[in-house]
């Protein structure tokens, strides 16, 4: 329309496009139209000047007419459409208030939604430094270490939590085993220190470092909480089938806990053995050096008096015996879950 009021001739703005057109003025004196093309994504004419700059595509994979609408006080357009799974699809032209709200860049590996590259027309630090030349030249080289790392650490975040939380599992079975049956707990504080120490704590640390190429997968916790929780079950298990027959074999109180510390510590380190899986030489040195950590608790009398640690003589083959049942239970718990996550992945 003219300034007079009089609607002018049509004018092709040419294109192929298989949806309405979305109007939108962003500024005095300008149009922005936004529609579908052939090739399902949004393409954008605008007038400027009194002059039309042509159809230029913005992306996207969309399958409904556009709706374009301009927010009063920025300088970006908002352009919505319905996406290949029925999920609204959102473009926002460039806007410098835009930047403010970007906390992560999302790739399409397709190429259908983006172009997998990142461009930067001018970088400017806060710090007053020369801008990163691989950020402006778009050389991503630093990417695949960077990728490794969120590797590391996501593997052994769930390894470490399978380890502690395995932990949680069974101190709160056996003290609401110990609560129901009205018995002493079966550890002191000093004896959960030992099994805290050398079965989780020092181990964790060194695990936690190590380099993990296991790539991302989705379902943390359920993983975490199917393993921990039959874990933590075989583990109170038989610390507490070893706890009640000591008891029931009228040995002293210390003696008892001492088979329970030893049940629990042997399978703890089973459970430190299996997250540890594939054996390295580095953890390999690791799991000797808490093995042989948990021997020298024994040989010498001061400690044993400190740690109030007394052998069960006369249950010691029980005790072992326990121990080895409750190893195997946990061995086969592992390999069970093993084929059964490797079966769901598939080939």
């Amino acid at each position: 329309m003219s300034p007079s009021g009089v609607f002018s001739a049509w004018t092709a703005l040419g294109g192929q496009v298989i949806t309405s057109p979305a109007a939108v003025a962003a500024a005095p004196g300008s149009v922005e139209l936004y529609a579908v093309g052939t090739d399902h994504a949004v393409w954008r004419d605008a007038l400027t000047g009194g002059v039309w700059t042509g159809w230029k595509s913005i992306g996207g994979a969309t399958y409904s007419a556009p709706a374009a609408a301009w927010i009063p006080g920025s300088n970006g357009v908002w352009v919505f459409a319905r996406g290949t799974r029925r999920r609204v699809l959102v473009q926002q032209l460039p806007a410098i208030e835009g930047l403010a709200r970007v906390d992560v860049v999302c790739f399409d590996k397709t190429g259908t939604l983006t172009d997998g590259t990142i461009a930067f027309d001018n970088l400017i630090r806060l710090d007053g430094q020369a801008p990163v030349d691989a950020v402006l030249d778009g050389r991503f080289a630093t990417l695949p270490g960077v990728a490794a790392e969120g590797r590391r650490v996501t593997a052994s975040i769930e390894r470490v939590a399978n380890l502690f939380i395995t932990k949680t599992v069974w101190a709160t079975l056996l003290a609401v085993a110990a609560g129901a049956m009205l018995l002493p707990y079966p550890f002191l504080p000093r004896h959960l220190t030992i099994i805290d120490t050398l079965a989780i704590g020092v181990p964790s640390f060194f695990l936690a470092l190590a380099p993990n190429r296991r790539r991302y997968r989705p379902g943390f916790a359920g993983r975490v909480l199917r393993f921990a929780i039959p874990a933590g079950s075989i583990v109170a298990a038989a610390t507490f089938a070893a706890y009640y027959l000591a008891r029931a074999a009228g040995l002293p109180l210390t003696q008892q806990r001492t088979a329970a510390t030893l049940v629990t510590l042997t399978l703890s380190l089973c459970v430190l053995v299996l997250l540890a899986m594939p054996l390295t030489w580095r953890r390999i040195v690791l799991l000797g050096g808490v093995v042989a950590a948990t021997v020298l608790f024994f040989p010498v009398s001061a400690v044993r008096s400190f740690y109030a640690l007394e052998l069960p003589r006369s249950e010691i083959g029980v005790t072992l015996l326990i121990a080895a049942v409750g190893a195997a239970a946990l061995i086969g718990f592992w390999l069970l879950t093993r084929r059964t996550a490797g079966a769901a992945r598939g080939p």
